[in-house]
């Protein structure tokens, strides 16, 4: 069924509808090659030329629905971290949910942070632009730099610990088969490894 037209002055409430819709399809998906610009206005009971009044091409939809998956990720880490005891702890809890919202939002996960099915060409950067995900790393890095090891490099340290986050999260969307062991005990221990947490008090 089409939708009818928004007021006057509702264009910015439509184009967060559109984008509810993306996610929508995201979410039922979990696949960013079902995101078409037929499949998104389906969804938000429109026609395609309403989407390409907002957003011209899929490549901008997909942007839009980039930066509003690391908007959902950011609030869901920050409120995981919420009542830490500790920056280990609080830096726990993110790694933790890291997993969970990969987890419990495929689809929003892998368009965030996989891409899956899309080009380079879709998400490219434009010269002066700061990335959708650079706030959300920056936070990683912030996290860190409490909890790491005198003389190292806290930079370094949080790419360590994201490429072992993300490694484990699109392994586990891209292979369920497999008998992996739990979230939390890879978790935990990869903390300990890293000098980032001494571990559960015994």
């Amino acid at each position: 069924m089409t939708r009818s037209r928004n007021l006057k002055g509702q264009g910015a409430l439509l184009r967060e509808e559109i984008l509810d819709a993306g996610m929508a399809v995201l979410a039922e998906a979990a696949d960013a090659r079902q995101v078409t610009i037929r499949a998104v206005a389906h969804a938000a009971g429109v026609t395609p030329p309403a989407i390409y009044l907002y957003f011209p091409d899929r490549a901008t939809l997909l942007r839009g629905l980039v930066q509003r998956g690391f908007r959902m990720f950011d609030r869901f880490m920050d409120g995981a971290a919420a009542e830490a005891s500790s920056p280990a702890d609080a830096l726990r809890r993110r790694s933790h949910a890291y997993l969970a919202f990969a987890d419990g939002h495929p689809g929003a996960y892998r368009v965030v942070f996989s891409a899956a099915g899309l080009g380079p060409e879709e998400l490219l950067v434009t010269e002066g632009e700061e990335h959708p995900g650079h706030p959300s790393f920056e936070a990683l890095v912030a996290a860190v730099a409490p909890c790491a090891p005198p003389d190292s490099d806290p930079l370094s340290v949080a790419v360590q610990l994201w490429s072992f986050l993300h490694g484990l999260a699109d392994l586990r969307l891209t292979k369920p088969e497999l008998p992996w062991p739990a979230n939390d005990r890879l978790i935990d221990a990869t903390l300990v490894s890293l000098g980032l947490w001494k571990g559960a008090a015994r």
